[in-house]
């Protein structure tokens, strides 16, 4: 998740009543999906449509798995042919397809945001 908002010195997840090790710019309000989305917006982005490139946007994929709970953050650069995710505390990743990672371990691409770049 903080690797989508440009933050690499923390952990970033939203546990209600917090956890160590993790942070939260706003106590969560255990409503997951509207906690992302809130986190979103309040660093410029909105919803879109899709997750094709777009030149002067940034982009964020929220992945859901069946049940509805976010699992993943995908990012991508401005008018990048390319995604970026971290994967928990291993790699970061360059992915062509915001898919690529998708599966049973980290849900699908649900919910795409975007906001300009720069």
């Amino acid at each position: 998740m903080a690797f989508a908002v440009g933050d690499t010195t923390r952990k970033w997840w939203p546990i209600k009543g917090g956890a160590a090790g993790f942070y939260w710019p706003f106590e969560p309000t255990g409503d997951q999906i509207g906690d992302f989305l809130t986190l979103f917006e309040s660093e410029g982005y909105v919803r879109c449509e899709h997750g094709e490139s777009e030149d002067g946007l940034i982009k964020v994929a929220i992945f859901l798995n069946d049940w509805g709970a976010v699992k993943h953050i995908a990012f991508q650069p401005t008018a990048a042919d390319h995604w970026l995710s971290k994967l928990g505390e291993s790699y970061d990743i360059k992915h062509e397809k915001v898919d690529a990672v998708g599966g049973s371990l980290y849900g699908w691409p649900c919910i795409y945001l975007s906001r300009p770049s720069g």
